[in-house]
């Protein structure tokens, strides 16, 4: 699992295994388009506690973008805050975003699995690199 979410709120999401009842994680498993979190909580009251969780975190909202996996694994991207309110252009560009993400998280998460045309793997990201990334999960702008 790749986070940007408040640390805090993620360490609760794991301890408390909210992972087997997330309903925007059970919804996704249903359908190829994206959607928004309240599409995925109508009718399920034991996943309400997770929303309610995410709430106290100022995750009131969010906009996911589900991934079915060749190998029958789902995965997905979401985008959260205190308010969110998307034109259907924004909608397009996030999703056009989060299919960037996952392909460049998949290759930063397996970096043997993209083979280079020559037939070798790619290497290892260099200690620079890790330092970058580690700063923009922390939210660095510079």
């Amino acid at each position: 699992m790749l986070s940007g979410w408040p640390r805090e709120g993620e360490r609760r999401y794991q301890a408390k295994g909210f992972i087997d009842v997330d309903p925007v994680l059970r919804h996704l498993k249903g359908v190829i388009d994206p959607f928004f979190w309240h599409e995925a909580t109508t009718g399920q009251t034991e996943g309400r506690v997770v929303m309610d969780k995410a709430r106290v975190f100022g995750l009131r909202q969010g906009f996911c973008v589900p991934f079915h996996q060749h190998d029958g694994s789902e995965a997905c991207i979401s985008f959260g805050g205190a308010r969110l309110e998307l034109s259907a252009d924004e909608q397009a560009a996030l999703h056009m975003i989060a299919i960037y993400a996952a392909s460049t998280a998949t290759a930063i998460t397996h970096p043997h699995s993209q083979a280079e045309p020559n037939g070798r793997t790619r290497g290892d990201l260099t200690a620079r690199e890790v330092e970058c990334l580690k700063w923009s999960a922390a939210r660095k702008t510079a």
